[in-house]
């Protein structure tokens, strides 16, 4: 018997993926956009149904209805008023009032940000490049070590803002900061071309992946086999 949901599926995926890979062929055409607005469009669903669920609901109905307290009041009203300032934003006169609001997310957005850099990146590159031992029993240890406590140093030393201009010419480093400055681009180009190919491969997996799911839909839908 046949799943007509799963067929469905199929079909509804064959040509998502056939309107998108028509961009590498056609450039920017019909098929394409249409592909594109219903990514675009089920994303904002998503996520739209997402905030709902999880903000609203969760974080504020049922605060109101299953766990009521006096003293979620002054944090709910807070909540309540910021929010319908947010919402005046709709109203080109109000849309003075919603910078508030705004203001609260762009700082715990930037506060958000800069903590998970501190603690996800900054703080265990430091530990890192300190604890591991510059004279191990390994000399391949010791090498990378070493490579990894030179990377981080000439790294932070090319983020040097002390170049000051002379006369009319450009700014220049010190000359001592200016060899290490160097050996830092070095690093970063190499940090860089191996990002590029970590987000290529992945590129390329993908397309992989769906002219793999556009030959076993054909082969399955037409023939009736499997790849």
């Amino acid at each position: 018997m046949i799943d007509i949901q799963l067929v469905g599926g199929m079909l509804l995926g064959f040509f998502l993926t056939i309107s998108i890979l028509s961009y590498l062929l056609l450039d920017d055409n019909l098929l394409f956009r249409l592909g594109a607005y219903v990514l675009v469009g089920v994303s904002a669903g998503y996520l739209l149904a997402v905030m709902i669920s999880s903000v609203m609901l969760d974080q504020y109905l049922a605060p109101l209805l299953y766990d009521f307290s006096l003293d979620k009041i002054p944090l709910l009203l807070i909540l309540l008023v910021l929010g319908l300032l947010l919402l005046a934003r709709m109203d080109p006169r109000g849309s003075g009032m919603a910078f508030i609001p705004m203001a609260f997310l762009v700082g715990v957005g930037a506060a958000v940000v800069v903590g998970g850099s501190l603690t996800g990146t900054f703080l265990p590159q430091a530990v890192a490049a300190a604890e591991p031992s510059l004279l191990p029993s390994d000399p391949w240890s010791m090498l990378e070590n070493w490579c990894v406590l030179l990377g981080t140093l000439t790294t932070l030393a090319y983020f040097h803002f002390g170049a000051r201009p002379r006369g009319g010419a450009a700014p220049a480093a010190p000359p001592v900061i200016g060899p290490v400055i160097q050996v830092g681009k070095v690093f970063l180009a190499l940090t860089l071309g191996a990002l590029y190919a970590g987000a290529l491969l992945s590129a390329l997996s993908l397309l992989v992946e769906r002219i793999y799911f556009l030959v076993q839909t054909i082969v399955l839908l037409v023939i009736g086999g499997t790849v």
